[in-house]
C-alpha cells in the first residue's frame, strides 16, 4: 500500500522457517528501490531511495539480549534497521561479509522449539474458524431470512475464509515433515522460498481485504444493492488473487 510517494506499507506475516525468504524480499525491493525502514504490527515501511544491491538478515535472537546482541552483529559490519518480537534485520553493502549466524545447529535449535508450536496454533484456529462456519451454515442457517444474493456472498467469503488458513497449515505441516526427515538423513535443509513468500502474501491481501469488506457489509444498510456489490468486489478479489498466484507458481 503506497502511503506517499516516499512510502510503501506491506503487510508480510512469516514464521522463523521463512526468514530466507524474506530476506530475498527484502533484497528485491531494495533493488526496486525500496528500503525498509521500520516494522510494526507485521507492517513492513519501506521509504524510498536509489535502488541498492543490498544484503539483508532477518535473525532470530534468543540468545543474546537485544542490545548486546545488536552491538554484537554492528561490530561484524551489519547495519541495524529494526526489530519486531524475537526478529531483528540487518542489512549491508558488503557482498563478502561474514553472516550473522554461522552456526546451523543454533538456527535448527530455534525453528524446533517454534515451529511446531506454530502448527498446534493454526490447526487450532482453522478447526474454529472451519467448525464456526458449519454451525452457522449446517446448526443455526435461517434459510428464510438468507437466500439469493445474500446466501452467495456469505457462501463466498466462507470460502475465503477457510480455504487460505488451510492452505497455509497444510504447508506448514509439509514443510515441518520434509524438515525432520532432513535432519534425520543428515541432508540439506530446504526453506520456503520467495515465490511460495510472494504467494502467501497473496492470499493474505485477499482475506484481509475480504475481511474489510465483509465488516463494512456488515455496518452498512445491508440492502440488496450493497450486498450484490460486496459480493461482486469480493469475486473479482478472488479472481485478481487467483491469477497473480498462477502467474507467480508458473513463473
Amino acid at each position: 500500500m503506497r502511503l506517499s510517494n516516499n512510502t510503501f506499507v506491506k503487510l508480510i506475516l512469516f514464521k522463523e522457517h521463512e526468514c530466507k525468504a524474506v530476506q530475498q524480499y527484502l533484497e528485491e525491493m531494495a533493488l526496486k528501490g525500496w528500503i525498509l525502514d521500520d516494522i510494526s504490527l507485521r507492517f513492513f515501511v519501506f521509504k524510498k531511495s536509489k535502488p541498492k544491491k543490498l544484503k539483508f538478515t532477518v535473525d532470530i535472537f534468543t540468545d543474546l539480549k537485544a542490545g548486546e546482541y545488536r552491538e554484537y552483529c554492528e561490530a561484524g559490519g551489519w547495519n541495524y534497521i529494526c526489530q519486531t518480537n524475537n526478529y531483528i534485520i540487518f542489512s549491508t553493502e558488503n557482498d563478502n561479509i561474514t553472516p550473522i549466524q554461522t552456526d546451523e545447529d543454533i538456527l535448527l535449535n530455534k525453528l524446533s522449539n517454534s515451529i511446531l508450536k506454530n502448527i498446534f496454533a493454526q490447526i487450532i484456529v482453522t478447526t474454529y474458524i472451519i467448525y464456526t462456519i458449519y454451525k452457522a451454515f449446517f446448526i443455526d442457517f435461517n434459510s428464510d431470512a438468507i437466500y439469493g444474493i445474500s446466501l452467495l456472498f456469505l457462501v463466498m467469503i466462507s470460502l475465503i475464509f477457510v480455504i487460505c488458513p488451510i492452505i497455509d497449515c497444510i504447508y506448514d505441516i509439509s514443510w515441518y515433515i520434509k524438515y525432520k526427515k532432513s535432519l534425520k538423513s543428515e541432508e540439506v535443509i530446504v526453506y520456503p522460498t520467495l515465490k511460495r513468500l510472494n504467494i502467501k502474501i497473496t492470499y493474505t491481501n485477499l482475506y484481509i481485504i475480504t475481511f474489510i469488506i465483509t465488516i463494512l457489509t456488515l455496518i452498512g444498510s445491508l440492502s440488496e444493492i450493497s450486498i450484490y456489490i460486496s459480493c461482486l468486489l469480493s469475486f473479482i478479489i478472488a479472481i485478481i488473487s487467483l491469477g497473480k498466484i498462477v502467474k507467480i507458481a508458473i513463473s
